[in-house]
């Protein structure tokens, strides 16, 4: 006869899903309701909730093991984790989606506190002092091919950019004025703007990645926050005038070593800053 502790595990297994072993897997967190939350910060952008950010991906980044690296924007960071590089690992928490996603989002949210009282974030406004109450984030993890995870950091950079533009636009021209208008619309009418200007990390986001050194002769390793670089280097499908290759080449160079992907220059040709806004629509 099958114990009462034994059938109600057979309850809680009816929505367990694991994910197969050999993927790379991503795990999304993402803020929730952070529009009534982020009212009375700084815009379109706030630099210091974005140092929260960072700060606590971070943090994630140290304690779950074998993420390669981290790309943040606006409220969401998006990890890649790639124990498919090694098949005899032991997958973290079996890869069962539902621990990873429950977990995680309550590590993001734990450390995400600490530092926004750090920072003092929870009473930070614009004219008075503001009482915000805990924030919260959610969290999703899922396999991907070994291919795909260049075009997933495509997909998040063009939200981001996506997401650029309309906060610079609703800020600087006004969210009425811009409503229907395309992202090159909104662009040109930024350029006639002298305090509308774009930063790297505002169109491209923020990477966290990890940097390897020799310090009195023994190696070192260490995640360090630096500003995402475009995933294209053509003047014509970004915000911005790309920035030399050489610039970034140490970033692709520890790409290419930490996920053994080709760097991330190879993308479809197709995309213009006018698809912006039909092919990044926002993620649930």
């Amino acid at each position: 006869m099958i114990t009462l502790g034994a059938r109600m595990k057979q309850y809680e297994l009816m929505t367990e899903v694991v994910i197969p072993k050999g993927f790379p897997v991503a795990i999304r967190i993402d803020g929730s309701s952070f529009s009534k939350w982020t009212k009375g910060l700084d815009k379109p952008f706030d630099g210091v909730l974005r140092e929260a950010m960072s700060r606590t991906a971070v943090d994630i980044c140290a304690k779950v093991p074998e993420v390669v690296w981290a790309y943040l924007q606006s409220d969401e960071v998006t990890f890649v984790v790639r124990s498919d590089l090694n098949y005899n690992s032991d997958p973290w928490h079996g890869f069962r989606a539902k621990k990873l996603d429950s977990l995680v989002a309550s590590m993001f949210t734990a450390h995400f506190a600490q530092h926004a009282q750090d920072l003092e974030l929870y009473t930070r406004g614009n004219h008075r002092p503001v009482d915000r109450g805990p924030a919260f984030f959610d969290a999703r993890a899922y396999p991907l091919p070994p291919d795909e995870i260049i075009n997933l950091m495509l997909w998040r950079q063009r939200d981001c950019q996506r997401n650029a533009v309309q906060a610079f636009g609703q800020h600087y021209i006004g969210k009425k004025a811009i409503h229907g208008w395309s992202a090159s619309r909104v662009l040109t009418e930024l350029g006639k703007i002298d305090k509308a200007d774009l930063s790297y990390t505002d169109c491209y986001g923020t990477l966290i990645a990890i940097e390897r050194g020799i310090v009195k002769s023994r190696p070192t390793r260490r995640w360090v926050i630096t500003e995402a670089f475009p995933f294209r280097y053509n003047d014509e499908t970004c915000l911005l005038p790309s920035a030399p290759i050489g610039h970034y080449k140490r970033l692709i160079e520890t790409i290419q070593r930490e996920f053994g992907a080709v760097a991330p220059i190879l993308l479809p040709r197709d995309f213009v800053l006018g698809k912006i806004e039909e092919d990044s629509e926002e993620a649930p």
